[in-house]
């Protein structure tokens, strides 16, 4: 056999396929996933002799996942002081109060508030809650 034609041992390092991604680190709001791959030694046969001693690029990738926001639920803010509207008759006086679904606002696909955003009620004149 000639020496042109003779086989050598060469060892070289190579990466394996790369991994599936991880899962993600949020489930909203934007997070991070990596996959992975593994540099590792082989052995080939060619022409000529020698070793590649390292695999060239990273071992791991990332990327940004779920990324869409995170559902924020609707709270009610405290009830406002109760307001005269109108006298009924000379004996009773109809007074209200509302409050807001605003603290916070629902987002993202969250719940608007649970109940009433006013009330009202009968009262006898001269009585309290009136204020105002």
């Amino acid at each position: 056999m000639s020496s042109s034609n003779a086989h050598h041992v060469v060892v070289k390092k190579v990466w394996t396929p790369w991994g599936e991604w991880g899962a993600c680190s949020v489930p909203c709001g934007g997070g991070g996933q990596r996959r992975y791959r593994t540099c590792m030694t082989k052995t080939i046969y060619a022409h000529r002799s020698g070793t590649i001693n390292k695999c060239i690029g990273s071992s791991y990738r990332k990327r940004r996942c779920n990324t869409q926001c995170c559902p924020v639920d609707g709270m009610w803010s405290q009830w406002s002081q109760w307001t005269k509207v109108e006298d009924v008759n000379s004996y009773r006086k109809k007074i209200i109060r509302s409050r807001s679904c605003s603290y916070p606002h629902p987002s993202c696909g969250g719940r608007y508030c649970d109940g009433k955003s006013k009330e009202s009620k009968l009262i006898p004149h001269g009585t309290m809650p009136y204020v105002g």
